[in-house]
């Protein structure tokens, strides 16, 4: 049970954190001034490289094991179990992800929805085209990072469908 508690606390300093950047996120669309959303972008950015170290960190990975071979975790129910399970594969899915990379990659995001917002103002697509091709790029890149040897749809269907392939997507 300590175990189970133990990883219940980090996980709500992980869920914390992204409480604060949904509410960071959503400032940023709907109230920040617009000289002021770069500054904003870059605190984002801060708490979004936190969250991944936090979920990155050694110390994230034995409580996750520790949980995992308790005797309590058998009590949790099978929803539970999956849950926490799923979140040790994404710890090790993560851990292939470079940490600048990742910083990087979710400025770019938070910048490119600042100037889609503007580019959509001015009806100008060409002004947000180049953002939409780097974030394309480097979400193929991040994607390869977590697993390069599956296909790249498979990985990225996997991260949010566990077993869910292109294979079983087309049966259907």
């Amino acid at each position: 049970m300590e175990s189970y508690s133990n990883l219940l606390d980090y996980q709500k300093r992980i869920t914390d954190l992204q409480c604060i950047m949904n509410i960071l996120g959503w400032d940023l669309r709907i109230s920040t001034p617009n000289d002021a959303k770069d500054y904003v972008i870059n605190v984002k950015t801060d708490i979004e490289a936190k969250i991944f170290e936090l979920k990155t960190n050694k110390v994230y990975e034995n409580l996750l094991l520790e949980c995992i071979n308790s005797p309590y975790f058998n009590e949790l129910d099978e929803a539970e179990q999956r849950y926490i399970k799923n979140l040790l594969r994404h710890y090790y899915e993560d851990n292939n992800v470079p940490q600048d990379f990742y910083s990087e990659y979710r400025k770019l995001c938070s910048i490119s929805n600042k100037v889609w917002e503007e580019a959509k103002a001015e009806n100008n697509y060409d002004m947000f085209k180049p953002y939409l091709e780097k974030i394309v790029d480097m979400t193929k890149k991040y994607y390869s990072y977590i697993d390069s040897s599956h296909d790249l749809y498979d990985v990225m269907l996997n991260r949010y469908e566990t077993g869910m392939t292109s294979a079983v997507i087309d049966n259907l």
